[in-house]
Order: structure tokens, then sequence, then C-alpha cells
């Protein structure tokens, strides 16, 4: 309640209520009264966006990691279902075929080491596409997963260091895999904010390569 207080506070929402009462005499007047929780949270609903929750629980320290986990994958789900209706519509391709297939695909557990979740990806593809390697070199470039001659490179766990990474990668592997490049994030720990601005950035610099965060 006191949380929900200091946001309405913060977003000039009003913790009071009146109502309206009668009088033994039968004159009528208004009674304030402190606002319940469901009141407040019905107010504060047409007051602030998802964005505007976040930055508040990160602000004091309120742990929503299980929520943030469930809008990515909340996120990703829609992004299948967006895949699948362009590709219902004709517009596919094997760029667009992989990309489906690897946002579907969801590690049995959380790993300490990147190279298993390289390899329980890569695994996942060779299933779906038997023409899949792992590090195939190709002059100074060498990614962890090529599917038909898409270049995937896998991070997991991701920090913000691995991040500052992708960008010289992507500017090597374009040269070599014409048919698309791929990222793909597990397991990130790196702030929202600071992931947003990275992503933003790459699609900037880099509008065709894919970047997926499971």
């Amino acid at each position: 309640m006191s949380q929900l207080k200091r946001l309405c506070f913060e977003k000039r929402v009003s913790t009071k209520k009146s109502e309206l009462k009668q009088k033994r005499s039968g004159d009528f007047y208004w009674k304030e009264f402190n606002c319940t929780k469901v009141d407040l949270v019905s107010r504060l609903k047409n007051k602030v966006n998802l964005d505007d929750i976040i930055s508040f629980a990160k602000r004091n320290h309120i742990n929503i990691r299980d929520i943030l986990r469930d809008i990515d994958l909340k996120k990703a789900e829609w992004k299948v279902k967006e895949i699948t209706e362009i590709m219902k519509e004709g517009e596919t391709n094997l760029l667009l075929e992989v990309e489906k297939i690897i946002r579907e695909f969801r590690p049995l557990r959380r790993y300490e080491k990147e190279i298993f979740y390289q390899d329980s990806l890569a695994s996942w593809l060779k299933s779906k596409f038997t023409d899949t390697d792992i590090e195939i070199p190709r002059g100074s470039t060498r990614p962890d997963i090529v599917v038909e001659g898409i270049a995937i490179e896998v991070k997991g766990p991701t920090f913000e260091k691995d991040l500052q990474t992708i960008s010289d990668k992507c500017m090597r592997y374009c040269q070599y895999f014409p048919n698309g490049l791929i990222c793909v994030l597990f397991n990130v720990y790196v702030s929202q904010q600071r992931y947003d601005d990275w992503e933003k950035g790459m699609k900037q610099t880099f509008p065709d390569v894919k970047i997926i965060r499971i």
C-alpha cells in the first residue's frame, strides 16, 4: 500500500476519495475517505504504462525479475506468431524460417557456460535443418553456428561486455555470410535501459541483423 501511495504521489494521483452521505436531518454532505488498494490500482491504470511501473520498481528496489521474465516470454510468443503470419502470407525465406525455429527454442536449464547454450541450440537446429555446423572458420571469422550459410552468434550468460563485442563481429560476419546473421542472447544480465539503448543502436547500424533474446 505504501508503494502504491508513493507511485500515486509521483504521478499526481489523489489517494483520497469522497462519498456523498446523508445526515439524519436529510441534508447531504461529502465525506472524504482514504482510497483502498483496489481504488489506487484502478486510478493508476489510467495514468501509468508498463515502462513507468518497471522504472518505479527499479528505483525503489522492488524485485520484479519474475515479471520481467514473463514479459520477455510473452514478447517472444508474440514474435513467433508474427513471423508465422508473415510466412502464411507467402513471404517466407530461409532467414525467416531459421529465426522462427530459434525463437521457439527453450533451453532445459540455465547454464553458466556459453558452450552449453551453443551445443543445445545447435542440436535443436540440427533436428530442423540438416545443414547445421558448429564453428566453421571462414577468413577471420568464426561464428558459433552456421545454418545453410546463415551465421549465428550465441551469447550466454550475457553481460554488458558481451554486448560490446557483438558489433565488431557483425561487421566481420556480414562480409562472409551474406545469407544473414542472427545474434542469440541467453540469460541477459544487463539493465533494461542499457539493453534497450544497445538494441536501438544495433538496429540503426545493422538493420538486417536479427537479435533474439531468450
